[in-house]
């Protein structure tokens, strides 16, 4: 079934108040990150290796995704250094 226009809209809308809502509920320190541009299959990649804790796969996964978008990546990869991964999890799972 393809969304209606109205259905798309609301979608981005629900995306935008979820982001919103992560970025309160952790604090003003954590910038929003707009995954909408991110592929599927990366966003499922990335969320299984931070469900199993695999740093060093969610690194090499973070150094790929620097080629398409390095602003992203590095923002990602604070959140790693930081140990953030329920909200990566919580984030990345809002986009699936």
């Amino acid at each position: 079934v393809i969304p209606t226009e109205k259905e798309r809209e609301n979608m981005g809308k629900n995306k935008l108040l979820n982001q919103e809502n992560l970025r309160l509920l952790k604090g003003a320190e954590v910038t929003t990150i707009d995954l909408s541009t991110i592929s599927k299959m990366w966003l499922n990649e990335f969320n299984q290796a931070t469900q199993r804790g695999d740093i060093k796969l969610m690194l090499n996964l973070i150094d790929n995704l620097a080629l398409e978008s390095s602003e992203i990546a590095d923002q990602i990869r604070n959140l790693v250094n930081k140990y953030e991964f329920n909200y990566l999890l919580d984030l990345i799972q809002s986009y699936l």
